[in-house]
């Protein structure tokens, strides 16, 4: 992310998400959803220490339907530009009638800007 595409050079970091989880939640003919996301943020050949916006997407499914997506800014703090900074998302904006059967999925991942 943020530098020239095709340039590593210009590269100021790169984001990673590593593992997604999800807990769910009955209550009340109501399902609720926590959706948390595990990653790195690697600061590149321009990368500086500060605080890195990482544009990510939380999309629900049921069956093959999309019934949910959002883009959450989120912010991780890079301490230096040595090594990996570790990042923790949770998202807890989810809620729907609860299914009739188990066909729920989430997805979390960067946003694209061509989407």
């Amino acid at each position: 992310y943020q530098g020239s595409e095709g340039e590593a050079a210009n590269m100021r970091y790169q984001g990673a998400i590593t593992e997604v989880t999800r807990s769910c939640t009955r209550q009340g003919g109501t399902l609720n959803m926590t959706i948390a996301a595990a990653g790195r943020v690697v600061p590149g050949p321009q990368g500086s220490a500060g605080t890195v916006t990482l544009p990510i997407r939380v999309t629900v499914y049921q069956d093959t339907q999309e019934i949910h997506s959002q883009v959450v800014n989120h912010q991780v703090s890079v301490a230096d530009n040595i090594g990996a900074t570790q990042f923790i998302f949770n998202y807890t904006n989810f809620s729907m009638p609860t299914p009739a059967t188990r066909n729920v999925r989430a997805v979390v991942g960067f946003e694209t800007a061509s989407r």
